[in-house]
């Protein structure tokens, strides 16, 4: 049998330390760095393969009870326009602004799922774990994300 494996031979004192640590912050930060273009082009939801691994980036808003809100079309920003991030702090802001034109008696939140699986994952179970991790984390909430 064959399968997706990281290397854990060598030993580090150090947590966040070594080659596994650094192979894990450079698939996160390239998953961070995709949603966020695909954000910018207006999407909300985002799944790709990368080599062994599957990669999934959801952006969702609630009410101040929790319950999720119906999608909206996002603004499409330019490509000539800053990325998004620490130089566009307030685009989250914006968003929210954006959304609530439509919600205006309501506080609306804003809140983003990244997720890693191994790409020997069936897609059906990926997405049920996503939902079911969004659901446990935020479980006051009653979060209904897919």
């Amino acid at each position: 049998m064959i399968a997706p494996s990281l290397n854990v031979s060598e030993k580090s004192t150090e947590l966040g330390k070594g080659p596994l640590a650094s192979f894990i912050k450079s698939k996160v930060w390239s998953l961070v760095g995709m949603g966020r273009r695909y954000l910018q082009k207006g999407y909300t939801t985002l799944t790709f393969r990368d080599g062994d691994y599957y990669c999934c980036y959801f952006l969702w808003f609630e009410n101040e009870s929790g319950y999720k809100l119906p999608v909206i079309e996002l603004p499409v920003l330019s490509d000539d326009s800053a990325p998004i991030g620490i130089l566009t702090g307030d685009y989250y802001r914006k968003l929210l602004r954006y959304y609530g034109k439509n919600h205006s008696l309501e506080v609306i939140k804003c809140f983003e799922l990244l997720t890693i699986h191994l790409g020997v994952i069936p897609t059906e179970f990926i997405i049920q774990q996503c939902s079911d991790l969004a659901r446990r984390l935020w479980e006051p909430s009653r979060i209904p994300l897919l």
